[in-house]
């Protein structure tokens, strides 16, 4: 996971730990950070992850950079990235199909809601991007004036 909430970093390992899931999980709270990472060969890295959540707002490089490396990088082409995020712009869900993500989750704001998009993100839920267009076409649709 990168993401630069270390609450949310936390709410991943709970989400893992409740259900079970036999994963490895790894870290970075900044987008260099997990590059730096890759090109070294780190552990996180080696061999790749299945899955990559990645959310959009970092500190320095955006996750859409780090989803363009990683979908050049051919150790990485393959991974599957949901970015997950609490930006619910029509434009971010629609960058983030067109340069490869294989999903997209608006961070839910209650607990239960939470630990079910990372247990559906990480068991390979293919709903991801219809679910976030369609919210992103309604909070457009809510933005426009009425007549």
């Amino acid at each position: 996971m990168i993401d630069d909430n270390p609450a949310d970093q936390q709410l991943v390992k709970a989400a893992v730990r409740g259900n079970t899931l036999d994963v490895e999980l790894s870290f970075f709270l900044r987008a260099e950070d997990a590059l730096d990472a890759l090109q070294a060969g780190a552990p996180a890295w080696n061999p790749s992850p299945d899955l990559v959540l990645l959310d959009i707002n970092l500190p320095g490089k955006t996750g859409f950079a780090v989803l363009e490396v990683l979908r050049s990088t051919s150790k990485c082409e393959d991974v599957r990235v949901v970015m997950f995020t609490s930006s619910k712009r029509s434009q971010d869900v629609m960058r983030a199909e067109s340069l490869g993500a294989d999903g997209y989750v608006q961070k839910p704001t209650t607990l239960g809601e939470f630990f079910n998009a990372v247990i559906g993100a990480i068991r390979g839920d293919t709903g991801a991007f219809v679910a976030a267009k369609q919210s992103a076409t309604l909070n457009h649709l809510e933005a426009l004036p009425s007549w």
